[in-house]
């Protein structure tokens, strides 16, 4: 299902140190709409809907045949899933979705029955998930606007909508519809297996956040963020009951209806007002209600937020997932509760079949299940969900490294995809490096630099305060040197002894005029292949290594506007790329050099292969171009998702590119 304040409460969730649970005793007070926003057993068209806010309604569109594979269709792999996005349940069917692919697991045992991409048009990426109660339909909603029905068993996929930006979704009890509501002054109801529009219900109100079934297929109950509940008979499309359960500036966060269909439970959120850096707090509250004359039965302060509520299969427990570490059985007859629950932060939680038992998938990829007095029964680990930040080629090429969010660095064969080395290095987002021999891995923590022993995954050594290093390139070619660099020096260490065999005194740190306190910093270097130079952006520098001169050929500024840079395998050309620059390509030597520019614009990387035959751009789409004037020579399809990391192996065969919008490195033949 879609998390209901997914987006907006992500954001707030990632500041918050602690939640801190509280709410004074307020008492309930329902409050029926105005006569003139609730028309009960009228004529459908007595009432007339108001307005849409979109003039152009969404409409089933034909799509070509969906790829359902991981792979975008000319890469030759992807490492990674990504991290954990959104989960939904339905039955057996346990569904866990990354920012670009979805997969179906057995909840009992957490069994992996299947992985799909979630499309391979641009901006793709998950935003809403929902599993029919039957599980054999699911339903993704993207980022550019697109709603996909798919067959859960066989992956095809059944319709698409364009121009949809779901707010909420709910299943019909027999599966076979939908109802959806976006930013217009509707809900749509839709077939589910072809996607063949149904109804609309002009809406009292507001867009509804979150929507729910009735199980016997004849109401369907909506709650937003003005804190209201209104039933809609499914039939005749007229609001039946509309209430405002909860004290002023609640929001509805969820619903669950009692199995015979007569009551209707309500969850409500409110975030305390805060000022700049403060923790925000939270309150929530849970209400049963009659869904036909709206009249009170229970209401309950839960504590915290409500993110979700789930029935038991008997109809007699409510399962309540209560701010980002509880959950909480509350009895459907009074609203008591008998048990809680602490857990991880987690992204969903459900009913086993049998009642027995309920699970839930944390942050962490990890399937977590209770018995029902609390007491944990399992853990299963979800492989695949790592967040990649950074990577390396090794110098052989055979071999890929990245690092995670996790503080992981996974080794991959780059010949059959398979991961060959995990172990925890401390390391996320900063630079890596692979010893020419391949036995050592860099990797930088603040200004330290550690190396790691691939065969044991132990550490061997720390450059305590050594500075900083680029991606690929500390060690020097024949790895007799190892090249670091902070604001004031570059420094050349003997691997052998690890001593410094030279170091180089950069520009003291100049300041602009404007802004004192923004030094120029070198960004970036990189070693020519021969190991006779050491190439810098800041501004453009070149240095020859045998004695520490400097060639200038670019001052710098406050702002770094490069963004990567390499060496063609002649040693005698660098490429600079920048976003606002394009790409600067220096043909140097001792005695002197020139530099050519090629405007290319709207581009989020680059790189040029080292043989120099290929340019990389990287957008919507990965581009491969001359090196010589950007003309375009192919573009490699499938979703790139907006890399923020290109990178030419060795021998210029393959590409290698990272999104950190996805979390995930994809591998692209060169042709």
């Amino acid at each position: 299902m879609i998390d209901l304040r997914f987006f907006k409460q992500i954001a707030i969730a990632l500041l918050a140190l602690a939640l801190i649970a509280g709410c004074s005793a307020v008492t309930p007070r329902p409050t029926t709409l105005p006569a003139a926003s609730l028309t009960v057993g009228s004529s459908e068209t007595a009432t007339q809907p108001p307005t849409p806010i979109s003039t152009a309604p969404p409409s089933s569109t034909p799509l070509p045949t969906a790829y359902t594979g991981l792979v975008p269709k000319e890469a030759l792999f992807r490492f990674s899933k990504g991290p954990i996005r959104l989960v939904d349940a339905s039955l057996n069917v346990l569904l866990v979705g990354s920012a670009i692919i979805v997969c179906g697991y057995q909840p009992a045992n957490g069994k992996q029955d299947w992985c799909r991409t979630t499309g391979e048009a641009p901006n793709s990426l998950l935003r809403s998930l929902n599993a029919s109660p039957d599980g054999n339909t699911y339903l993704t909603g993207l980022e550019n606007g697109m709603a996909l029905g798919w067959d859960t068993s066989s992956g095809k996929q059944l319709w698409a909508l364009s121009g949809v930006v779901l707010n909420a979704v709910a299943w019909s009890p027999d599966s076979q519809q939908l109802v959806y509501s976006t930013r217009d002054l509707s809900l749509h109801i839709l077939q589910t297996r072809d996607g063949t529009p149904v109804a609309s219900i002009p809406l009292v109100g507001i867009p509804p956040d979150v929507l729910s079934w009735s199980p016997d297929g004849k109401m369907i109950a909506a709650g937003d963020n003005s804190g209201q509940v209104v039933v809609y008979d499914a039939q005749t499309r007229q609001a039946i009951m509309g209430h405002s359960f909860f004290p002023a500036e609640y929001f509805v966060s969820s619903l669950a209806w009692s199995t015979n269909s007569l009551h209707l439970v309500a969850g409500a959120t409110i975030t305390s007002s805060c000022t700049q850096n403060c923790i925000p707090t939270y309150s929530g509250r849970l209400a049963m209600v009659d869904a036909h004359s709206g009249g009170l039965i229970w209401q309950v302060d839960a504590g915290n937020q409500v993110h979700s509520l789930a029935l038991s299969p008997d109809g007699q427990t409510l399962l309540a997932k209560i701010g980002e570490k509880a959950f909480k059985l509350y009895s459907v007859a009074d609203g008591t509760v008998s048990q809680s629950i602490s857990a991880d932060p987690s992204l969903r939680t459900a009913w086993l079949p049998d009642g027995q038992a309920i699970y839930a998938v944390d942050q962490s990829a990890n399937l977590l299940t209770w018995n029902l007095a609390g007491v944990q029964q399992a853990s299963i680990h979800l492989d695949g969900y790592d967040t990649l930040t950074n990577f390396a080629w090794s110098r052989d090429g055979a071999r890929l490294a990245a690092s995670t969010t996790a503080g992981q660095v996974l080794i991959w064969d780059v010949s059959n995809g398979t991961l060959l080395k995990s172990f925890p290095a401390r390391s996320t987002d900063g630079p890596l490096d692979w010893s020419p021999d391949g036995q050592q891995i860099a990797t930088l923590q603040g200004q330290n630099v550690t190396f790691w022993n691939l065969s044991t995954g132990r550490q061997e050594k720390v450059l305590a305060g050594a500075g900083r290093f680029s991606t690929g390139q500390g060690w020097s070619p024949d790895g007799s040197r190892f090249s670091t660099f902070d604001a004031y020096n570059l420094t050349i260490w003997d691997t052998s002894q690890w001593t410094v065999s030279m170091q180089m005194v950069l520009q003291k740190p100049v300041y602009r005029t404007d802004e004192p306190h923004v030094p120029v910093n070198l960004t970036s270097i990189a070693w020519s292949p021969d190991g006779k130079y050491l190439a810098g952006v800041g501004g453009i520098d070149v240095w020859n290594v045998a004695n520490g001169e400097k060639t200038e050929i670019e001052k710098s500024s406050s702002t770094s506007p490069y963004q990567s840079l390499g060496w063609f395998q002649d040693s005698t050309h660098v490429w600079i790329g920048g976003i606002d620059f394009g790409i600067t390509i220096i043909a140097y030597s001792e005695s002197g050099f020139t530099t050519s520019y090629i405007r290319i614009y709207g581009f989020t990387c680059s790189a040029v292969s080292p043989d120099g035959k290929y340019l990389a751009t990287a957008g919507d789409q990965i581009v491969l171009r001359s090196p010589k004037d950007g003309s375009l020579l192919q573009g490699l399809n499938g979703a790139a998702d907006q890399p923020d990391h290109l990178v030419f192996s060795p021998d210029s065969k393959m590409l290698a590119s990272l999104s950190k919008a996805d979390g995930t490195i994809i591998l692209w033949k060169v042709p």
